[in-house]
């Protein structure tokens, strides 16, 4: 009993301390500074990692209370806080993933990169973030509400750009790298063309091939035509080689 009074005295100060860093996250205004999302996922995953252990503390002061005959204790103040406290760890971790996920797509070799899969992971945090918006706003949480909106803003810039993605990672032009010869001549690009070290980033900064959407487009479609026909060639190749095996193999019975 007595070690049960103490374990809750002390567990006042940490309730004070979780409310406190609970007010500092609900604060955060920055996102574009230099390791902002960074620094205030990690302050909102802090929190959210001694909100649980918080609640596994009740529970245990509980389940002591019950063996004691005592009066279960209710901790409120706890629960509304990781209530509360959800829609803004949301948003950070959103805005932490989408960090690290927009340096991997700008950074690694393009023909790694996979349209469907980064249209379709972009488009769900547009959705989050739309979402997110919409509780900071009822809740009246302006701080959160502006911070949300620049997570949306940032991803929609990206979003605006991946049409390069999508162009330029098709089936025949992974088939025939030998386009980007094409590409960089049409669009003046004064670069080597070493395909494993081409990037996003590259092609946005370096090449600048934001302003050569038609032409890309143009280059793409025509290549796509072209390895539609040639898969189509080897296909019927294939299937002759069968045919002459069958005929070999009936000749050779008889």
């Amino acid at each position: 009993m007595d070690t049960l009074d103490i374990q809750k005295d002390n567990f006042r100060k940490e309730r004070t301390d979780l409310s406190v860093l609970f007010e500092k996250v609900k604060k955060f205004k920055e996102y574009k500074a230099e390791k902002a999302v960074p620094d205030n996922f990690k302050e909102a995953a802090n929190l959210k990692e001694r909100l649980a252990a918080a609640s596994d503390t009740v529970r245990s002061f509980n389940d002591r209370e019950q063996i004691f005959g005592l009066t279960k204790s209710e901790y409120e103040d706890i629960d509304l806080i990781i209530k509360e406290f959800e829609p803004f760890y949301k948003l950070w971790e959103c805005a932490q993933e989408f960090a690290i996920d927009k340096s991997d797509w700008n950074n690694k070799p393009f023909v790694e990169l996979k349209y469907e899969d980064i249209n379709k992971k972009t488009e769900n945090y547009n959705k989050e973030a739309i979402k997110l918006q919409k509780t900071f706003q009822e809740n009246k949480e302006e701080d959160a509400f502006n911070v949300t909106k620049l997570f949306q803003e940032d991803n929609q810039a990206f979003r605006e750009n991946i049409w390069l993605i999508e162009l330029l990672t098709t089936e025949a032009m992974i088939k025939k790298p030998g386009t980007w010869k094409e590409i960089f001549l049409k669009c003046n690009v004064q670069a080597s063309v070493e395909t494993d070290d081409i990037t996003l980033f590259k092609v946005i900064n370096d090449y600048h091939l934001l302003e050569c959407q038609d032409t890309i487009r143009e280059i793409s479609d025509k290549v796509g035509q072209q390895w539609k026909i040639e898969k189509k060639l080897n296909e019927i190749k294939e299937l002759l080689k069968l045919q002459k095996l069958d005929v070999f193999y009936i000749n050779f019975l008889n």
